[in-house]
């Protein structure tokens, strides 16, 4: 059973090295700038090329575990924010941390109702 990690994520306001910085972000930052035009409502496809854009970088994040739920809440959110994860990796950071962090209280929550 592979054990789910927290996300790591980067304080805002904390002082940071510029994106390009790191080879990582800057490489996301730009692959995910070329898909912001795709994310559109009448691309039937939109949320197949993002999916597949951001499942491998949540999986680093979180592990195996969890990827895909939380790829999935990301996909489910409004367009604009998708855009707005697309074009900043630390915007995506916070928002796996989010839907990391309510899946968790879903699963205490359940942990604790009797059966």
């Amino acid at each position: 059973m592979s054990q789910v990690q927290a996300p790591q994520v980067v304080i805002a306001g904390a002082a940071q090295p510029l994106a390009d910085a790191n080879p990582i972000i800057a490489a996301y930052n730009l692959e995910g700038h070329g898909l912001i035009p795709a994310v559109t409502p009448d691309n039937e496809n939109m949320k197949d090329m993002v999916g597949n854009f951001i499942y491998e970088h949540i999986q680093k994040i979180v592990g195996d575990t969890l990827v895909g739920k939380i790829t999935g809440m990301i996909l489910d959110l409004p367009l604009e924010e998708i855009k707005r994860v697309l074009y900043n990796y630390n915007y995506l950071l916070h928002k796996v941390k989010d839907a990391y962090s309510l899946l968790m209280s879903q699963m205490q929550q359940q942990q604790q109702i009797p059966q």
